[in-house]
């Protein structure tokens, strides 16, 4: 039975202060900060006691406990006196059998509230370095996982033991490293890269440059050696032998890179600062572009602007009048500023020929008693003023639940959605079928996944699976997270994801892309487009080229003159590796506006990381 249709959005095309006279209800913030956090003492004898000692705070939700663990995984034959429990490759402090430390439980040595401190003793503990972790989170509370880390290191050498600071979800990302530049941005193979930056030498025992993520020993940059074991390209930066007189603890590193047979393309590097307990204590990601001749265009990027807190961007909704929709806000100049609004259309919606606006949700989930369908929420507007959201089907026989970045109990929605000549409509959509068994290289229990559409003809309310674009065992994931678009020619165009960078066991994941010529029945077989990321994006502009932004690492761009069988002028938007989740939209001929999610975002101006969402416009034009 559906559910009845209810009005979940205002007017669009009202005056502009009637959108302001109408202040939108969103849902709270829900975010867990820890704003104190220390180790004391820094420096004691083997057998003697530290505490460490975590404040927190919370909005949106309640703290449920703490939690101190083992940073990494480690063996189980690696024990540390006082993390008694075992789970999933990590040792835990334990109270009561369970690793969620109660607040003024058992274990608590302060009587305050969303206030912990806990006392390890090191008698027994190995030489070596114990890196560790702590975390204030909402559980045992059920719902999603929210908490806030910070990482600190102990260090055993003979009778004495180090403990070493190591920031967190929220430390001062300048925790060592300040005024820090990579120059040139774009350069010719054979000309010099030169880092500079100020450090503070008390805290530092080494640095490093290293790939962003993951790589094969072939792709290592000249000047580089090859980490089998991380699988990265090292570069080791020495250290000024001595801090200037007058320089109190401040000292310039600057570093010059040959850069002698770097291939063309954009190179995601990061420069790493080692603490005196050898861990990571600070880190600047830049990337730099080695002219490419196939490039045609002269692309600039200007500085990015905060939207809204989070990591994983979604995506745009243009409507004919250039109004912009996207994560709860409107724009009606082109995204220069933006306005709260109620308006929800899913997680991908498209205007048709007659005006109407169509969404669907991201999760399809089974209908009791009618095998093989599936239902999924349904926004859809007349003309673009109002939106209604009831319940659309969808019949996908083989389709089946699996484990992907999350549970899920059946098809996915990719964002995607095109209008026939004849009116009928056609959704793109990602997944497992029964017989996708196959499971990804780095293992969770995940199956390569697949990308399909399904078509409806009766306005988005009941749709039937009906061709898949793509399902190989290719990159870590299988084809998933795509998007898809109506080129000048007629022809439809998919882009399919297939993995990315950060995946350990496999360092070839490209976009692939796939194309109808009628109207999403057949599609031919994916080919790559030498472009390797996740979540990839299309945008059709008015000159016939198309861009594509992508991401992970950083916030990618690139553009395809010959109907994305080949892509030129790669462009770094943001260099922050995480998350990478992009979408891009055409403001006007030559300016295109790329919204983005960057985990850990470095603000130049505070030197604080945090998880935003953010916009960057982006001229271009032919040389």
């Amino acid at each position: 039975m559906r559910s009845a249709t209810r009005p979940v959005a205002v007017l669009l095309l009202a005056p502009f202060i009637t959108a302001l006279s109408q202040p939108p209800t969103q849902a709270a913030e829900t975010r867990i900060v820890i704003e104190e956090f220390s180790v004391e003492p820094q420096s004691l004898a083997l057998g003697e006691v530290f505490t460490v000692r975590i404040r927190a705070a919370a909005t949106g939700i309640a703290i449920g406990s703490f939690v101190v663990r083992t940073a990494d995984d480690v063996k189980k034959e690696a024990t540390i006196p006082g993390f008694p429990l075992y789970s999933s490759g990590r040792y835990y402090v334990a109270e009561d059998g369970r690793y969620n430390l109660t607040d003024n439980g058992p274990l608590d040595r302060d009587p305050a509230k969303n206030v912990f401190a806990l006392e390890l003793s090191t008698k027994g503990w190995k030489e070596g370095e114990h890196a560790l972790a702590a975390f204030a989170s909402n559980r045992p509370a059920p719902g999603p996982f929210v908490a806030a880390r910070h990482d600190f290191a102990v260090t055993v050498r003979g009778q004495q033991v180090t403990i070493e600071d190591l920031g967190g979800d929220d430390s001062q990302a300048s925790l060592a490293i300040r005024e820090f530049q990579a120059r040139p941005a774009v350069l010719r193979a054979g000309e010099p890269l030169e880092l500079s930056f100020t450090l503070d030498r008390r805290r530092v025992k080494s640095l490093q440059l290293s790939d962003v993520f993951y790589i094969s020993p072939a792709e290592t940059l000249c000047g580089f050696t090859y980490d089998d074991q991380k699988k990265k390209g090292i570069y080791p930066i020495e250290l000024p032998a001595s801090t200037p007189a007058g320089c109190g603890s401040d000292i310039a590193v600057t570093a010059k890179l040959a850069t002698e047979d770097w291939p063309p393309g954009v190179r995601h590097l990061m420069v790493q600062v080692m603490g005196t307990a050898g861990r990571v204590i600070d880190e600047r990601a830049f990337a730099v572009k080695v002219y490419d001749p196939r490039d045609r265009l002269e692309v600039t990027v200007e500085p990015s602007t905060f939207l809204a807190p989070g990591t994983h961007f979604n995506r745009f909704l243009k409507l004919s009048d250039g109004t912009l929709l996207t994560e709860g806000k409107l724009s009606r100049d082109g995204g220069r500023t933006w306005i709260g609004t109620p308006i929800r259309f899913g997680s991908g919606a498209e205007q048709f020929r007659d005006g109407s606006v169509l969404g669907l949700e991201y999760r399809c989930v089974p209908i009791e008693g009618k095998t093989g369908w599936y239902g999924v929420a349904r926004y859809f507007s007349p003309d673009g003023q109002q939106f209604d959201e009831n319940r659309a089907e969808m019949f996908v026989p083989e389709a089946k639940a699996a484990m992907g970045h999350a549970p899920h109990v059946g098809p996915l929605f990719m964002r995607s959605i095109l209008q026939r000549v004849d009116g009928s409509l056609v959704a793109l959509m990602g997944g497992w079928f029964k017989s996708d068994i196959a499971l990804c290289p780095y293992g969770r229990g995940r199956p390569y996944s697949r990308t399909y559409v399904c078509e409806s003809a009766d306005g988005g309310k009941t749709w039937r699976y009906l061709s898949t674009i793509g399902y190989e065992h290719i990159g870590s994931e299988g084809f998933n997270e795509a998007s898809m678009k109506r080129l000048p020619d007629g022809s439809w165009l998919a882009a399919l994801r297939s993995g990315n960078e950060r995946d350990f066991l496999c360092q070839d994941n490209p976009i692939m892309y796939s194309a109808s010529r009628d109207e999403g029945r057949t599609w031919s077989p994916p080919e790559r487009t030498g472009l390797e990321g996740c979540f990839p994006s299309l945008a059709v502009l008015s000159d016939g080229q198309l861009a594509m932004s992508y991401g992970r690492p950083g916030a990618m761009l690139a553009f395809s003159a010959d109907h994305g069988r080949t892509w030129t002028d790669a462009t770094c938007v943001d260099a922050t590796p995480y998350s990478g989740y992009t979408d891009v939209v055409e403001i006007e001929p030559g300016l295109l506006l790329v919204g983005f999610g960057a985990a850990g975002y470095l603000d130049p101006q505070t030197g604080q990381r945090s998880d935003d969402l953010r916009l960057a416009r982006v001229r271009y034009r032919i040389r």
